[in-house]
Formats: C-alpha cells, sequence, structure tokens
C-alpha cells in the first residue's frame, strides 16, 4: 500500500515541465518578434507617408507656379546662375522677372534648387525647417497634349511629379488638364 500511496502523491506534484517551460517561451519569443516587426512597420509606414504629404504639397506648389509662369512670363522672381543656352528646359535671368525660352515646356531637376530659385524659403531658416528634404528629391513637370472626342478644342495634361527614392511608391503626381487657347501655339 505504501507504494501505492508513493505513486499517487507523485501525480499530485505541481509545476511544470521541461516541455511546458520551452514552449512557452517559444510562444513568448514569438509574439515579441511580432511585435518588434510590427513596430517597425508602423514607424516606416509613417516616415512614408510623411514623405507623401511633404511631396504632395511640394507638386502643387510646383504645378501652381508652373502654371503662372506659362500664363504670363513676368510674375516669379528668380536667381538663375549660369544659365545653358545649349539646354532648350534651362530658364534665363532678365532683369528681375523669369522669362521661359520659347517651347519650354517640361522640366526636371532637384526640389530643393526650384524652391529656392523661387524664394520659397525667403524668412525661414532653411537648415533648421527643411530637414525632410535632401539631394534626393526630385521633380519633374510634363505637359502632354490631349484628344478628347466630341470637340475640337485642343487640351493638355500638365503633371507634376515629386520623387524622394528609388521605389516606384516613392513619388506623388499631380496633373492638370488645361485648355490651350488657339492663339498660344
Amino acid at each position: 500500500m505504501s507504494d501505492q500511496n508513493t505513486k499517487h502523491n507523485l501525480t499530485k506534484e505541481k509545476g511544470f515541465t521541461l516541455i511546458e517551460v520551452a514552449l512557452a517561451i517559444a510562444i513568448l519569443g514569438l509574439g515579441l518578434s511580432t511585435l518588434v516587426a510590427l513596430s517597425t512597420r508602423l514607424v516606416d509606414d509613417t516616415l512614408h507617408e510623411i514623405n507623401r504629404t511633404y511631396a504632395s504639397i511640394i507638386s502643387d506648389y510646383l504645378l501652381e507656379v508652373h502654371l503662372v509662369e506659362n500664363s504670363n512670363n513676368t510674375q516669379i522672381n528668380t536667381q538663375v546662375q549660369n544659365p545653358d543656352p545649349n539646354n532648350p528646359n534651362q530658364t534665363q535671368q532678365t532683369g528681375d522677372t523669369q522669362t521661359l525660352n520659347p517651347g519650354t515646356r517640361n522640366s526636371s531637376g532637384s526640389v530643393m534648387q526650384k524652391l529656392s530659385n523661387y524664394g520659397y524659403f525667403n524668412g525661414i531658416n532653411k537648415e533648421s525647417e527643411t530637414t525632410y528634404l535632401n539631394n534626393a528629391w526630385t521633380y519633374k513637370i510634363q505637359h502632354e497634349p490631349l484628344t478628347l472626342p466630341l470637340t475640337k478644342d485642343q487640351f493638355e495634361m500638365i503633371t507634376s511629379t515629386v520623387s524622394w527614392g528609388k521605389s516606384a511608391s516613392d513619388s506623388v503626381s499631380i496633373g492638370i488638364m488645361v485648355k490651350i487657347e488657339q492663339n498660344a501655339r
């Protein structure tokens, strides 16, 4: 009977086996690594959306300035240094106003340089207020003719694109459809 009492006492002992502890640690480790990966992804997504917001604002600004330039070419004061006559997309400094070369329609380059030319940073500390911008930020403005059915009018799509990385998702494009005046061409 004492043998049976000993077996009975052993089965009622409380505690965890080594396998149960190892399994609990594995599950805990998997859960913690998932949380770390998720938080890293959330930080990356937040930074990406911040960049998209800045790019949207800048793209819209560049498109609006481009439209003003093309509607009357003497509105924007710029400081272009060493204009290259061999580059048809280059602007020329004429007194205090900017005049586009005839046929200049598409342009591209550094966002920082373009914004500086337009006086975008006047009155602010450029170094401290623009930490999100760097030389990797570029812009492109394109004009594409549109043919619309049921109309004799000519239209074109003007698209402003701002990019900040190498991925296709690291860019924002804003476009506007504009009627071309017959005497403008």
